[in-house]
């Protein structure tokens, strides 16, 4: 934060400027799930680290007690991945329609990334 402080003092670009916006969201996140945790003792699960990291144990348990259910929630995931790439791919979508088709792509691809290391028994190191 403080190299990019004294960057935006001196000379900002608008690469900078992003990335200030995208670390003060992260900060946020993070006051939000401590205070969560704080006053209640649970987390929020907002954060994409701790969003990850619910959704792999959630996936891990699933994978253990479940197989089956576990492949049905897989195969829904990929045909979500191909209805959202349909929609971004369409001619007549807007660009409004083709932003919340492309955000929810990028979901289902990440999601689609937790049960392929589940199914190849990878490691799930969450390294920031």
């Amino acid at each position: 934060m403080k190299i990019l402080d004294s960057r935006l003092d001196e000379k900002p670009t608008s690469e900078d400027v992003r990335e200030l916006a995208e670390l003060r969201i992260q900060n946020l996140l993070c006051f939000k799930e401590l205070q969560a945790f704080n006053d209640t003792g649970e987390f929020l699960y907002r954060h994409p680290i701790l969003k990850h990291k619910f959704d792999y144990s959630k996936l891990v348990e699933l994978w253990n007690n479940d197989r089956n259910e576990f492949m049905r929630q897989y195969d829904n995931c990929r045909n979500s991945i191909r209805r959202y790439l349909g929609r971004i791919n369409r001619t007549e979508a807007t660009e409004a329609d083709k932003d919340a088709a492309y955000a929810q792509l990028t979901k289902h691809q990440q999601r689609a990334d937790l049960f392929k290391k589940i199914i190849n028994h990878e490691s799930n190191d969450y390294h920031l």
